[in-house]
């Protein structure tokens, strides 16, 4: 598995609905990696690591060592 830090572009709350703005990121497989489509995101510092979403990347794919990819947050 890998895993990479993402850091919080900003975050809004509206009448009950908060947004949260993650920076754009790349990341890089220090392993290959079974097919996968959804990358999960949960908050690392935070003692019981809570779920903050899954991000489809729209269909699957299957990483070797050293590939990479981009993503895109809104």
């Amino acid at each position: 598995m890998s895993t990479c830090e993402l850091s919080v572009g900003d975050s809004i709350q509206t009448d009950g609905i908060y947004k949260l703005f993650l920076d754009s990121t790349v990341i890089t497989a220090n392993q290959p990696i079974s097919p996968f489509r959804y990358i999960v995101l949960y908050n690392d510092t935070h003692a019981s690591k809570p779920l903050i979403g899954f991000y489809d990347i729209g269909s699957s794919i299957t990483m070797t060592k050293d590939d990479t990819i981009s993503l895109t947050f809104d």
